[in-house]
């Protein structure tokens, strides 16, 4: 488990770096020169033209002109490689699941398809989804033996910015392109930490956010404790007070009742005004208004009813209902006057 955990995370930075890259390499203003070793070794420039080519030395490679390596210098070279100095072969398609391993399992597969070793080749791996199975991934490799271009490679790599073999086929397979030295690696280094850090940094927040979510519910967990506790001792003294009184439950109802009477009738005849499917949250009096919020699935019929009962005048909306996120029930807000209280309409 804590392999594939691994392996998924690789996949994934790897993927993200790429990503990145690619886009700093998109907006890279540096001259760009290709060097065509099929055609004698010959440099060119972005429009294709000739500017020079590299000669075969005693013991090393040499410019010629001697100039050109001032060209050359921290710019991007395209080592244009001869179709027969590469292999490329297909290897068995994988799982979909499988793709955080694609490295272990082209790495292995070059010793099984080459004479070389994994070490002594630079590689690059075409990965694409199979049209005929969406489940599995057809997997292409390209390699190219060190051998080859170990000379050119170690002339060119500490002059350019971006250095990479290519190998470009006449049919219409995709183009084999394998970064193998220059500054722009250091760079894929840097972008490859910063992108550690960014998710670093967005797993730290989901789990700062999770813990300030956690830590809430706590406080109204203790919040609801200490409710309960004060409701109990209220209802202990409500009771003490009752007993010391001599008054049973039923006559202190009574009597509270008797000292606002109004307001009692008032919600138990709206109560029974509103249809079953309407229940009130907020219930305010404000001198004559009445003022009432609450959720109801059918809110158009709340207003006839209260005006054909004959206890409610005045009825009316005093905010616009809003939808539920059940997208069955609505949020009302009105407001009324008592049919016998002072400036009610008649």
């Amino acid at each position: 488990m804590l392999k594939a955990v691994k392996a998924s995370l690789r996949w994934l930075v790897d993927g993200l770096s790429e990503a990145v890259t690619a886009g700093v390499v998109r907006f890279d203003r540096r001259p760009a020169f290709q060097i065509d070793l099929a055609a004698d070794n010959t440099v060119f420039d972005a429009h294709h033209r000739p500017l020079g080519r590299l000669v075969a030395g005693d013991a090393a490679l040499r410019f010629e002109p001697p100039s050109l390596a001032a060209q050359l210098a921290g710019s991007s070279i395209d080592i244009e490689l001869p179709t027969a100095w590469v292999w490329r072969r297909h290897l068995q398609p994988i799982g979909i699941d499988n793709v955080a391993y694609l490295d272990a399992f082209v790495s292995h597969h070059i010793e099984r398809i080459s004479p070389w070793r994994a070490t002594d080749v630079y590689h690059q791996i075409i990965s694409r989804p199979m049209l005929d199975d969406s489940k599995r991934v057809a997997v292409e490799v390209g390699i190219v033996p060190r051998s080859a271009v170990d000379r050119i490679v170690a002339m060119l790599a500490p002059l350019a910015a971006r250095l990479q073999l290519v190998s470009r086929r006449a049919d219409d397979r995709e183009a084999l392109i394998i970064p193998v030295a220059g500054k722009d690696n250091t760079q894929r280094n840097s972008i490859r930490r910063m992108v550690v850090m960014a998710l670093v940094l967005v797993a730290v927040a989901i789990a700062g956010w999770f813990a300030s979510v956690q830590w809430g519910m706590a406080d109204i967990d203790a919040e609801l404790v200490e409710l309960d506790q004060q409701m109990i001792a209220r209802k202990a003294q409500l009771a003490a007070g009752r007993g010391s009184s001599g008054q049973t439950a039923a006559e202190t109802l009574r009597i509270q009742r008797a000292s606002r009477p109004y307001v009692v009738e008032l919600v138990d005849a709206m109560s029974q005004i509103l249809p079953d499917h309407a229940y009130l949250v907020d219930l305010r009096f404000e001198k004559d208004l009445i003022r009432v919020s609450g959720i109801s699935a059918r809110s158009f019929e709340l207003v006839p009813a209260l005006e054909r009962s004959g206890r409610f005048t005045d009825v009316k909306y005093t905010a616009a209902t809003t939808r539920l996120e059940d997208g069955r029930t609505d949020r009302f807000h009105l407001e009324m006057r008592a049919a016998d209280a002072p400036g009610a309409a008649r």
